[in-house]
């Protein structure tokens, strides 16, 4: 097949979707397909090398936004993208994101009959994406259902919706959501998760400043407000009055940085939470950053399907995060602990029973990497294969 995906999400962005579009488009071109990729240039001075990957990428012009640091806007190109189509005979279109990029996809679908497919990543509606935007709560109420129609009426356009989570298939056709729906969880690589021998282990946590018996968490991810990182350095400043040898880990990179510096300075937890600022995936996954820790921790409540509570759960880190959203779906008695949404001391207590208990640590450890085999990249990208086909077919 000759897949053409749209997304408004690429590097040198490092999220969730990201990872999705690049796991996809290099399984699908492993398996015969050929796959293209259309996406925003980047800012100048950033060089991405199409030639880094399996696939083709088309970037298109863009401009930057006020969003979010590396999103951007694209300038319309529908005439250069219909040309493109028809020269490559694209058979199908996956669009990604419903802006700028993710639009010309789904409407050059509309123009040339082929049949478009979008993935429902993100919960744009919900009041944790919208801080980003410095939306005032009062504001947040009178858009969100708007906000929500807008999105339905969107995906009304597409020929079918894939959802990651059940929460996300629900939540959309409690909306309105018409066309049909399959929810095809996000897959990993189980291949390529690394996790590291106990003498490995050791000198990776000293080089860092993480001792033999030290208890650590981690947490990657975006730094900023969406992902409520300030709940979660409040919660550890009671972890660490309780156990003094533990410590938190913060992997990645974002708006947020300087605030929550300054946050865990005014906490006098400057020797207990690290950051560790943005890594390359392939060194947080194959370089077993992950697997130094002891389990991973999150206070976000707007996750669809994280890939990064996936990747987790694969290097055998159990989850201790929020019930919300789709982290049930992850998260059971076997794989972690969930708690009330922005409750610091529940979320506090949760970690301090885990590193008080080993046994219960080694019983989830066990369940983590069990159910991550359930994730596999390959069956998911197997169901995004029948999809498309079964389109292409009533074409």
């Amino acid at each position: 097949m000759k897949i053409v995906v749209f997304t408004d999400a690429f590097l040198p962005q490092i999220n969730g979707v990201v990872s999705y579009i690049i796991d996809i488009a290099n399984e699908l071109v492993s398996k015969g397909h050929k796959v293209v990729v259309f996406a925003p240039k980047p800012k100048r001075g950033v060089k991405i090398s199409p030639k880094d990957f399996s696939f083709k990428i088309v970037f298109l012009p863009s401009l930057p936004t006020f969003l979010y640091p590396d999103v951007r806007m694209t300038i319309p190109a529908l005439p250069k993208i219909l040309l493109y189509l028809r020269k490559f005979g694209a058979d199908v279109i996956h669009v990604q994101d419903p802006l700028t990029v993710g639009t010309e996809g789904l409407t050059a679908g509309k123009i040339l009959n082929i049949p478009t497919v979008i993935t429902f990543h993100t919960f744009f509606m919900d009041e944790e994406m919208l801080k980003i935007l410095k939306i005032r709560k009062k504001v947040v109420d009178l858009i969100n259902n708007p906000l929500w129609k807008l999105t339905v009426y969107y995906h009304n356009l597409a020929d079918v919706v894939i959802c990651p989570s059940e929460i996300a298939r629900e939540e959309l056709v409690l909306h309105g959501l018409k066309v049909p729906i399959k929810v095809i969880h996000n897959g990993i690589n189980l291949s390529k998760i690394k996790i590291l021998s106990k003498n490995a282990r050791a000198k990776k946590r000293q080089k860092l400043g993480v001792f033999p018996n030290d208890k650590l968490a981690i947490f990657v991810g975006r730094i900023s407000v969406d992902k409520s990182i300030e709940v979660l350095i409040k919660a550890f400043k009671k972890v660490a009055d309780k156990i003094k040898e533990s410590k938190l880990l913060l992997v990645g990179d974002g708006p947020d940085m300087g605030r929550l510096r300054k946050l865990v300075e005014d906490l006098n937890l400057s020797d207990t939470v690290f950051f560790l600022g943005r890594l390359p995936r392939e060194s947080i996954i194959q370089g077993g950053i992950l697997s130094i820790a002891d389990v991973f921790v999150t206070a976000s409540k707007i996750e669809n399907q994280s890939i990064a509570i996936l990747e987790a759960l694969a290097s055998g880190l159990p989850i201790i995060g929020v019930n919300m959203r789709g982290n049930p779906e992850l998260v059971d008695d076997k794989t972690g602990i969930l708690v009330e949404a922005d409750n610091e001391q529940k979320l506090a207590e949760a970690i301090v029973e885990f590193f008080s208990n080993d046994k219960l640590a080694g019983i989830l450890k066990r369940g983590a990497i069990s159910t991550s085999k359930k994730y596999d990249l390959s069956e998911s990208v197997s169901l995004l294969e029948k999809t498309y086909q079964s389109l292409i077919s009533q074409k």
